[in-house]
């Protein structure tokens, strides 16, 4: 797939802070090593896979995405540890490369989180799920590509609530 660079990684900061912004800093912990398996496997492009013992799944419905059509996203979660706030950290690469494009760290608080539904403070072992139609990728019409991403979420106690390597396609129009 052709990965256009001129001039979009602004673009793609705002749209990953867009897309993760319930997901909210914390260490700078990079999974070089999952990150690399991901990058290696391109049957694996479109997925996400755990870096922490956590207990996550999280899916979508195409795997490849395309500004012209809708995504279906299925997640299920239970806490680890307790939760009133903390940090988010996430790492943008395009696919196959070694250092990331860009890099966002914030500290959030329940009150950051609580438009997005999350019910917060978590309570550890509490467990939710849910599945998500997203119908207007239209947005994604300017970042065709492939990339990776790490995201990695700490309590305020920096215990790990969530680690996830993702890859993502975006299909070009």
């Amino acid at each position: 797939m052709n990965r256009k660079r001129n001039g979009r990684v602004v673009s793609l900061m705002a749209m990953s802070v867009a897309l993760m912004s319930w997901v909210v800093h914390g260490n700078d912990l990079v999974f070089k090593s999952e990150v690399d398996h991901l990058r290696n496997m391109e049957e694996d492009i479109g997925s996400a896979t755990k870096c922490d013992t956590t207990k996550v799944n999280i899916s979508w419905t195409p795997r490849q995405l395309s500004p012209s059509g809708q995504v279906e996203i299925t997640f299920s979660y239970t806490a680890p540890h307790d939760m009133n706030g903390g940090f988010m950290n996430l790492s943008l690469y395009f696919h196959g490369e070694q250092e990331p494009f860009v890099g966002y760290s914030n500290k959030f608080s329940c009150d950051d989180i609580k438009p997005y539904s999350i019910k917060c403070p978590l309570r550890k072992k509490l467990t939710f799920s849910f599945t998500k139609n997203i119908t207007n990728l239209h947005p994604l019409t300017s970042f065709p590509g492939d990339y990776d991403a790490i995201v990695d979420i700490k309590n305020e106690k920096n215990e790990s609530m969530l680690c996830l390597n993702f890859t993502l396609s975006i299909k070009e129009i």
